[in-house]
């Protein structure tokens, strides 16, 4: 049987279960709200998966690039083997190996050269290049 109905975490960031109908879901949700699972910051409903992996993905990408530090840079290169790195003139990246759900990882992102360099990271989907930082487009930064 498909279970294509969850109680999702209303901003996207956790499924509590996954069920058979809409119905069940909705049966739950006492219990996936209830005392015992109230250490969540958001509510579980009924949903979807298709509209639960929508919120997720809005949940994870949705913050803008921050400005970090050419030590912030660097530790992130070494704690870890980066994956999909990128090297071309006066831009260099890299994605995090390890994943926060599903895709969603981070990236880091070296625009320039030696003391005029800036680096920045952000969330993105390692699946979909179109939400990667690109060579040329300097990333909006988090105030």
């Amino acid at each position: 049987m498909n279970h294509n109905y969850v109680l999702g975490a209303v901003n996207g960031r956790g499924v509590f279960s996954f069920y058979p109908t809409m119905t069940a879901a909705r049966d739950d949700m006492a219990r996936a709200n209830g005392r015992e699972f109230s250490g969540f910051s958001q509510p579980y409903e009924p949903m979807t998966y298709d509209e639960y992996k929508r919120r997720e993905r809005v949940f994870w990408l949705s913050d803008p690039a921050t400005e970090i530090t050419e030590e912030q840079w660097t530790d992130a290169l070494e704690v870890l083997p980066p994956m999909r790195w990128v090297q071309e003139p006066g831009f260099n990246s890299f994605l995090m190996s390890e994943m926060m759900s599903g895709t969603f990882t981070n990236q880091y992102a070296r625009y320039g050269y030696g003391t005029t360099a800036r680096y920045f990271s952000r969330m993105v989907d390692a699946a979909d290049r179109d939400t990667w930082m690109k060579r040329g487009e300097m990333p909006e930064v988090a105030e």
